[in-house]
């Protein structure tokens, strides 16, 4: 069983010897009334260090950070073309985890972290959050702490890195390196203010609040495994029954996480699935300029943002933003609203003994790789979607395991949340497309070891997935 790492699961599963974590939302209700922290919405005239190029559309003066541009999206099967703005940031940030390993339970690195669109505007994140214009000091202020143990440091061993997307409704090919690094035993480090250690279980237990863990942290956190291999059901109760922690055992979720064992489809099925939508996709895109949107008479812009009658999804709007403890203590910056809530959600049912994730394939103009793997209802505001009922109250057909409205990143978007959901059907689901395919959480987890496979919003339900949960 040397495939099994036993510190990640005490970490993930002991609630011996730890925090409670009504400590640790007290510390960051502390952190949130005591930052030096504010922000004032501006028109684009007063943005600093911002212009608009000769296509209208918005750059900082550096060429660095990010870009606000137009999208064209055509649409293959009935020839339609939208148009939008969008974000387009070609440069990798870093969304970065260290772990250390304390009296057998492994701790994770977390800070609380000002964001100028966080609700609340202090949220738990990952220890490190940063784009490379920041972690190369572009903006000439502080360095970002902590940086420097995710580029072959010495002290550390890469546990998981990887290059993931982000919104693809919202982003042009956007996407962050992940990367979980563990301290070498021996090894420590200064913890600066602001940060703090804590487990797997205490970030689990958090995440049934709302807007306490960011976005960031999320989408490192489902990466997160016990298993180097597939581990055996049978050969895991022998091991947990070694280790004395057999009563930490039970969890239907962990089951479905340790192998393919009685999976519907393999992964090799799942794979060539996704490749075959790929191929097949339906949307073209291509960057035009801002300019080219507002020509198109669905998008209007006046001296205090950019908008569109019939879009609630995106609205892009001025801020200036002071914050002591950030890398630079104020700056000027584009932020993009949401004005439409959505639900994203996993239905989850029992198939073969073992618990099953319907996953769905979802297709944006954003990402860099076409369509993704996302959860069964995917940014859905609408009851026309084939699987809402199973997510909406009053006419609910499963019972549901975990609901939540959480943020997005919060240095992007403004006090923007969707609600996160996993429903569990003991039903038949009857599945009548091709867009559709059931998967076990050992999979969904195989499949985040590979670029830009797994969409945002499903990596942030999988990190919600309360592994110490039996059904």
């Amino acid at each position: 069983m040397e495939h099994f790492n036993l510190s990640f699961l005490r970490s993930m599963l002991s609630t011996e010897y730890i925090e409670n974590t009504s400590k640790i939302r007290d510390d960051l209700e502390r952190e949130r009334l005591n930052c030096k922290f504010h922000y004032e919405r501006i028109e684009f005239n007063k943005l600093k260090l911002w212009y608009k190029d000769s296509g209208g559309n918005l750059r900082h003066n550096t060429g660095k950070f990010f870009s606000i541009e137009g999208i064209k999206t055509s649409f293959k099967e009935n020839n339609d073309i939208i148009y939008q703005p969008i974000i387009n940031q070609p440069e990798h940030g870093v969304l970065g985890l260290i772990l250390k390993e304390i009296n057998g339970v492994v701790y994770c690195l977390v800070q609380f972290k000002i964001e100028p669109g966080n609700i609340g505007n202090v949220q738990i994140s990952p220890s490190v959050q940063a784009t490379k214009s920041n972690y190369t000091k572009v903006h000439n202020g502080k360095s970002v702490p902590y940086i420097e143990y995710f580029f072959e440091h010495p002290s550390v061993n890469i546990i998981y890195s990887q290059l993931q997307s982000e919104q693809g409704s919202k982003f042009y090919c956007k996407r962050n390196q992940n990367i979980i690094v563990q301290l070498k035993p021996g090894e420590d480090i200064n913890l600066q203010q602001g940060y703090k250690w804590i487990t797997f279980r205490q970030v689990t237990e958090l995440l049934k609040f709302s807007n306490i863990i960011n976005m960031d942290l999320r989408s490192i956190f489902s990466a997160v495994t016990f298993t180097e291999k597939p581990v055996s059901v049978n050969n895991f109760y022998e091991f947990i029954k070694k280790s004395g922690i057999a009563e930490l055992g039970n969890s239907d979720f962990l089951f479905s996480s340790l192998n393919e064992d009685y999976a519907v489809h393999t992964l090799f099925e799942i794979r060539q699935w996704l490749q075959n939508k790929r191929d097949s996709h339906s949307l073209k895109t291509e960057l035009v300029n801002l300019n080219n949107i507002f020509e198109s008479n669905n998008w209007l812009e006046n001296e205090v943002g950019i908008y569109s009658p019939l879009n609630p999804n995106f609205e892009v709007n001025y801020l200036e933003v002071f914050a002591r403890d950030r890398e630079v203590s104020t700056w000027s910056q584009p932020i993009v609203s949401d004005n439409n809530p959505k639900i994203n959600g996993f239905l989850i049912k029992k198939i073969n003994g073992v618990l099953h994730f319907l996953a769905k394939c979802c297709e944006e103009p954003g990402l860099f790789k076409g369509p993704e793997i996302g959860p069964t209802v995917h940014n859905s505001s609408s009851d026309d979607d084939l699987f809402i009922s199973y997510f909406l109250q009053n006419n609910r057909e499963g019972t549901v395991l975990y609901d939540q409205m959480l943020s997005e990143e919060g240095g992007r978007f403004f006090q923007t949340e969707n609600r996160y959901m996993l429903v569990l059907t003991t039903e038949d689901v009857e599945i009548d497309n091709n867009d559709y395919m059931w998967m076990t959480l050992y999979q969904l987890k195989r499949l985040l070891e590979e670029e830009c496979n797994i969409n945002v919003e499903a990596r942030t339900i999988i990190s919600c997935v309360d592994f110490g949960e039996s059904i």
